[in-house]
């Protein structure tokens, strides 16, 4: 099978909100393709085509909110079809998240 395509995640402390981190992920995601997080302790990468969402224990991201996530986690983001949330591109980071 097919290798999952590879996204770079940065992960910044939020500048306003205690607890929270801000995402940018590169490349831009295809138009009619969404994203899902996950935050753990080790980061576990979806297999290509893997199904992402919400009964799959990964949550619903806009691509532009800002993520509740504990410093030093480790985030994974996937980029999934809309149609049936397959993950096509994936990638992690380790969480910066705003302390006090």
């Amino acid at each position: 099978g097919y290798a999952i395509g590879s996204l770079t995640v940065e992960s910044v402390a939020s500048t306003s909100e205690t607890g929270k981190t801000k995402l940018t992920v590169a490349p831009a995601k295809e138009a009619n393709n969404g994203y899902f997080y996950k935050v753990a302790d080790a980061e576990v990468m979806p297999a290509y085509n893997e199904v992402c969402n919400a009964t799959t224990g990964w949550k619903s991201w806009d691509g532009t909110s800002e993520i509740e996530a504990a410093n030093g986690k480790k985030i994974v983001v996937v980029e999934v079809t809309t149609e049936g949330s397959y993950a096509k591109k994936a990638g992690t980071a380790t969480v910066a998240s705003k302390t006090e």
